[in-house]
């Protein structure tokens, strides 16, 4: 068994992590089956609220609420950043959509999606960006903010 550059043992693991994939979409298709058949009467209920809403606030507060996630990202992005490591926008967005459902969606929600984002932050470089000390503008003083 050979591994990580195309070989034998690579390809397996390639093969069970398209088969874990596929076998997550499909849990996850059967929980939405599920949900819509057990919740029926809520979900015709909620389309007819959404069919007789104005367009435009629908538009709005999806743009709003979509933008207030991105504006939060690059907060998470600049903060990260101050501490030496690279957390672009892209990622940080991600990662906060990502966490927000975690949160929003689970049991002890808060808890993992807290976990989830110190993942994210420690892949971004910022346990190592911690030891090394933050950056510092041009000539300021240089002064510690991280514990550690």
């Amino acid at each position: 068994m050979e591994g990580g550059d195309g070989t034998a043992g690579s390809v397996r693991t390639q093969g069970r992590r398209r088969g874990l994939r596929v076998g997550v979409a499909v849990l996850a298709a059967a929980g939405l089956v599920w949900f819509l058949v057990v919740e029926r009467d809520q979900v015709l209920a909620a389309v007819d609220l959404l069919v007789g809403a104005d367009p435009v606030w629908i538009a709005v507060g999806s743009v709003s609420s979509i933008l207030s996630i991105v504006v939060f990202a690059a907060v998470r992005s600049v903060l990260v950043g101050a501490s030496g490591a690279r957390f672009p926008l892209g990622r940080a967005t991600t990662a906060s959509f990502a966490s927000g459902a975690i949160a929003a969606t689970l049991p002890a929600g808060g808890a993992i999606a807290t976990g989830y984002m110190v993942q994210r932050y420690r892949e971004a470089g910022a346990a190592a960006a911690q030891r090394r000390g933050p950056r510092s503008p041009p000539g300021s003083s240089r002064r510690r903010f991280l514990c550690s």
